[in-house]
């Protein structure tokens, strides 16, 4: 049980949170959020597709970030007609039209053997929401073993954009892009949530990811803001870290401790310490 003291400071935290949740968690702040290139689209499977693409490429400086993701969206187009037929292509060829494409350590080949991995997901079970629902236990308690599984199943690695938790990884742009499929308000789509019509086929079909399985996409900013109200106490950003502080949030959201991510990401970046 909580003393008194611990109750207090419970109560503070929480207020705190939610007043930054009420100020951030809204579409007008996407604008510094690679979640925005998502939104650009309306068709589930090429959302998700886009979100992929968005999430890996989401390290390094936000300018930087913007201007890979809007540049291979672009390439993208060019030579397929649109970003789904692109992953739908599994990116055939387009390494070879796109040598000039660099994100800091990532090549148009990169880019390339992510679209296969996509691609072949989407060929075999319907969607990469089915590819990873094939590793996730209706009961398990984080998306730890199915995302394990996901990226095992890649036909050849991606440095720097398939990471494991099993190697230790905090695999922030992975939690990250779990968050958007896995909660649906107005910001993240939900498209592998319950009733969702990219699974409502195959083998995955009455299987869903829910908001509790989610873990805490750490970087600089909640990282930050964690240690700076208590939340955290490992120094070391690693995949312990982040179930450590997913644990943490479920004291003011039990069912959905990735609420406050957004929110207190973009107080981090706006307004600083507490």
């Amino acid at each position: 049980d909580m003393t008194t003291a611990e109750q207090r400071e419970t109560k503070r935290v929480g207020e705190f949170l939610e007043q930054t949740y009420q100020r951030y968690h809204r579409p007008e702040f996407l604008g510094h959020d690679p979640l925005e290139f998502v939104h650009r689209y309306r068709d589930p499977l090429e959302q998700e597709g886009v979100a992929v693409l968005s999430a890996v490429l989401a390290y390094g400086q936000v300018r930087q970030i913007r201007a890979s993701v809007e540049a291979a969206l672009s390439l993208m187009t060019r030579r397929y007609g649109s970003p789904r037929r692109a992953f739908e292509a599994q990116g055939e060829g387009f390494s070879k039209n796109a040598r000039g494409w660099v994100h800091r350590f990532n090549t148009a080949h990169d880019l390339e053997a992510l679209m296969k991995f996509v691609g072949q997901a989407w060929e075999e079970h319907g969607s990469l929401g089915g590819a990873f629902l094939q590793g996730l236990e209706p009961d398990a308690p984080s998306i730890s073993v199915a995302l394990d599984s996901l990226i095992d199943r890649a036909q050849e690695p991606i440095p720097f954009l398939l990471t494991r938790p099993s190697d230790g990884s905090v695999c922030k742009r992975w939690c990250m892009f779990l968050r958007w499929m896995g909660r649906k308000d107005d910001l993240d789509l939900g498209l592998w949530t319950s009733g969702s019509i990219l699974l409502n086929q195959g083998s995955t079909r009455g299987r869903y990811l829910s908001s509790r399985q989610l873990v805490f996409p750490l970087d600089t900013h909640t990282a930050r803001m964690s240690k700076a109200l208590g939340i955290i106490t490992r120094k070391t950003l690693n995949w312990k870290s982040a179930l450590e502080v997913t644990e943490a949030f479920r004291k003011w959201d039990s069912n959905d401790p990735l609420r406050f991510d957004f929110s207190l990401c973009r107080y981090g970046m706006f307004e600083g310490r507490t």
